[in-house]
């Protein structure tokens, strides 16, 4: 298949603004979204292709970041995310060590998405139809977002561990899921005598 950039239809390689993606898929985008007169976020011209991405992991801060400096005429970039902030898990050990607060450990994703142009949708992912190339919201009315390129970025879980257990036997607090660490983390410091 050709390059990213080309099916996405643009002359510039744009693959270093995309690190995460799949440059060797061969899914092809629908019919007609090359036809598109919807404007950008800003008005600034049509929109030709749809880049959707799920979850507001480290690949997709760094994507939004990127198109924040380096916007790509005719792409809207919209970000799924349950939280509308993300640890940065870079800073985790200074959270623990209590150098850093939890809002210094955090992005805030919809602050990132308006410094990007980026559409930010609150919400969870329950489905995605990959032939349709449509993205279904958990729990709403919202019709399915369609994408041309679609990332997901939305961390892992230790299957052994779901659920961080204070009052098991063994003490173990598990950092994955990071996005739930800080309740956690929170509610075994509250246990300790001050």
């Amino acid at each position: 298949p050709p390059p990213l950039n080309q099916r996405l239809g643009f002359t510039e390689n744009i693959s270093p603004l995309l690190p995460h993606v799949d440059n060797q898929s061969s899914v092809r985008p629908p019919k007609g979204k090359m036809e598109s007169k919807s404007m950008d976020i800003k008005g600034e011209g049509p929109i030709v292709r749809d880049l959707v991405l799920i979850g507001g992991g480290h690949s997709h801060v760094y994507v939004l970041k990127k198109f924040g400096m380096q916007k790509i005429p005719g792409v809207r970039v919209t970000l799924i995310s349950v939280q509308s902030d993300t640890p940065y898990s870079g800073m985790l050990p200074g959270h623990v060590a209590g150098m850093y607060s939890r809002e210094e450990s955090h992005l805030d994703l919809g602050r990132l998405a308006i410094f990007s142009n980026s559409v930010f949708i609150q919400g969870r992912v329950n489905k995605i139809d990959r032939y349709r190339k449509l993205v279904y919201l958990e729990n709403t009315n919202r019709p399915p977002i369609p994408y041309d390129v679609l990332s997901i970025d939305i961390g892992s879980s230790p299957t052994l561990l779901q659920e961080s257990n204070i009052d098991s036997p063994m003490h173990i607090t598990a950092v994955k899921p990071i996005s739930k660490f800080g309740r956690v983390w929170d509610r075994l410091i509250s246990t300790i005598p001050k």
